[in-house]
C-alpha cells in the first residue's frame, strides 16, 4: 500500500535528514534504502545473496521448486514495483525498473561467493565478498570425541527435528565417533538419541578445530557453518529446514560436496546416505577444490573490505 509505504518513507527520510547522511547501507531494509533514493542520497546493501535477488529481472519464486504460476509472480511483481514507484513519485524521484532494486540499493555488496549463492547469477552481477562467519566466541569450546577408532564426525543441529535420532542412530552403526552440539540439548533438554559413540557438547564448538577434523560435517545448511566445512575441504550432509536453507543446501549438492535429504525420496536410507558420506572420495575432492579456490579468504576482514568499498562511495 502505498500510503502505508509512504509512512514509513517518511520516517527514514525525517532520520537521515537529521543525522546529515551521505551514505545509506542497508541490510535488507527495504524502506531504508527507498528513502535514501527518495533524497538522492547514494545507497548500498549488504547481506547474504537470498536477501539481495539479480539485477535487471523480476523477482525470481523463493521456491522454485513448487509450479508457482507466472501470472501470480507478475501480478506480485507488478504490485510491489508500483507502490515503492508511487512513493518515489511524490518526492519526485527516478522510478524503480524492478521489484528486486527495493533490495540492492545503489551497489549491492553480496556476502557469500557465487557457488553459493541461491540465484546463481554469475560472477558480475555485483561484488562478492564471501560469507560473513563470526568469530569462534568466548565460550566456545575445544572439541571433545567419544572414545575409541573410527571416523570422526561433527553435528551441528537445531531442534526439534524428525530425523534426528535416525541419523544419529546411523551414524553410531556405521561405526562414526560423532560430537554433536545441539543447543536445546546443551540447556538441558533430552538428547533425541543417546550411545557411547555420540558425545553431546555443552556448548558452542569452536569449528576452526572440529571441522578439519571430521570426516564430513552434518547441519541444516545455514550458509556461515557450510562455508566453514567447505573452507576446511570437509563435505557436508545437509538437513535443510527453511526455503534460504534449501537453497544453500541445493548448491552444495550440485557443487558435488555433499548431499542434501530434502533432494532424496523418503524412506530415507540413513545407512546408505551415511556410508556415501564416508565412501564418497568425490565429495572430498570437491570440498578440497573448493577449499583452494577460496584459500586467500579471510572472515576477519570482511567488514574491513566492505568497508573500503563503502569509502570509495562516498
Amino acid at each position: 500500500d502505498a500510503d502505508a509505504m509512504a509512512g514509513l518513507v517518511d520516517g527514514w527520510r525525517h532520520l537521515l535528514r537529521a543525522l546529515g547522511a551521505h551514505l545509506v547501507v542497508g541490510d535488507y531494509a527495504p524502506a531504508a534504502l527507498l528513502a535514501a533514493r527518495s533524497l538522492g542520497i547514494a545507497s548500498s546493501a549488504v547481506g547474504p545473496g537470498f536477501q539481495i535477488p539479480p539485477a535487471d529481472r523480476p523477482l525470481p519464486p523463493l521456491r522454485d521448486w513448487e509450479a508457482v504460476p507466472q501470472s501470480r509472480m507478475a501480478a506480485t511483481e507488478a504490485r510491489v514495483l508500483a507502490t515503492a514507484n508511487a512513493v518515489l513519485a511524490r518526492h519526485g524521484a527516478a522510478p524503480y525498473a524492478y521489484a528486486a532494486d527495493l533490495l540492492r540499493g545503489d551497489l549491492p555488496l553480496l556476502c557469500t561467493w557465487p557457488e553459493l549463492d541461491p540465484w546463481g547469477r554469475g560472477e558480475t552481477d555485483a561484488r562478492w565478498f564471501g560469507p560473513t562467519i563470526a568469530g569462534a566466541g568466548a565460550g566456545a569450546r575445544p572439541p571433545v570425541w567419544p572414545d575409541g577408532a573410527g571416523p570422526r564426525v561433527f553435528a551441528y543441529l537445531r531442534g526439534p527435528h524428525p530425523d534426528h535420532a535416525a541419523l544419529l542412530a546411523a551414524l553410531a552403526r556405521a561405526g562414526c565417533r560423532t560430537l554433536c552440539y545441539l543447543p536445546d540439548v546443551a540447556g538441558g533438554a533430552a538428547p533425541p538419541f543417546t550411545h557411547p559413540r555420540v558425545a553431546w557438547a555443552g556448548g558452542p564448538v569452536a569449528l576452526d578445530a572440529a571441522l578439519p577434523a571430521s570426516a564430513f560435517a552434518v547441519c541444516h545448511a545455514g550458509e556461515s557453518t557450510v562455508s566453514q566445512a567447505l573452507l576446511a575441504g570437509v563435505p557436508v550432509l545437509t538437513l535443510p529446514q527453511t526455503a534460504e536453507a534449501f537453497l544453500t543446501a541445493r548448491r552444495v549438492r550440485r557443487l558435488g560436496a555433499g548431499i542434501n535429504i530434502n533432494e532424496m525420496a523418503r524412506p530415507l536410507d540413513w545407512d546408505g546416505i551415511v556410508r556415501r558420506m564416508l565412501e564418497g572420495e568425490d565429495y572430498r575432492a570437491a570440498a578440497r577444490a573448493f577449499a583452494l579456490r577460496h584459500a586467500d579468504f579471510a572472515a576477519e576482514r570482511q567488514a574491513e573490505a566492505i568497508a573500503g568499498v563503502l569509502e570509495e562511495m562516498l
